[in-house]
């Protein structure tokens, strides 16, 4: 393992933290300002063509560190009303970056997460296993259909214009339904 390898976790309660040496020693992160304990870190994504670019996604929106993780910065945005649990960078336009939260909503930047547009995804606002349904993957296909997610009830498949749910044949059997 390299030994200036950078790793960072995001935690439920404790924050954001960082180690320099490959994971040999740690140390709490700082996100933005004010008192770090009690915050939860639930999504952090690397820019796919410069890795001292991390976003995080938080109980208070979304974050961007420029080096390597030592700092965050704020990003303003709609997403600062929501839990951001999972990001995406588009790995060929690395401008598009997509969020999910919690309640279940998806996100779209298009300009490198300075400005966000909800999409039209609908989502199940209740389920019985769990008491606040979030989207809990995020995946950006390079090539094909521009985006995948997948969490809650099913799968949700984008091809632009719109958006459409899929369902594969194991959801449906532990389901029971489409």
């Amino acid at each position: 393992m390299a030994k200036n390898l950078t790793i960072c976790v995001g935690t439920l309660g404790m924050g954001l933290w960082r180690s320099t040496d490959g994971g040999k020693s740690w140390a709490r992160g700082r996100l933005w300002k004010g008192y770090q304990g009690g915050r939860s870190i639930f999504g952090l994504a690397v820019h796919p063509r410069d890795p001292r670019i991390i976003y995080a996604g938080a109980d208070d929106g979304l974050y961007r560190s420029e080096d390597r993780g030592a700092t965050f910065e704020h990003i303003e945005s709609p997403l600062d009303a929501y839990n951001v649990w999972r990001i995406a960078i588009d790995p060929v336009d690395t401008d598009t970056m997509f969020a999910g939260t919690a309640l279940p909503a998806l996100f779209r930047s298009r300009d490198g997460g300075l400005h966000w547009e909800k999409l039209p995804a609908e989502f199940a606002t209740d389920c019985m296993n769990v008491t606040k349904p979030r989207v809990t993957a995020l995946v950006v296909e390079p090539v094909g259909p521009p985006f995948r997610l997948g969490g809650g009830r099913g799968r949700w498949r984008a091809r632009e214009p719109g958006w459409r749910r899929h369902m594969d044949a194991s959801f449906r059997r532990s389901h029971g339904r489409a």
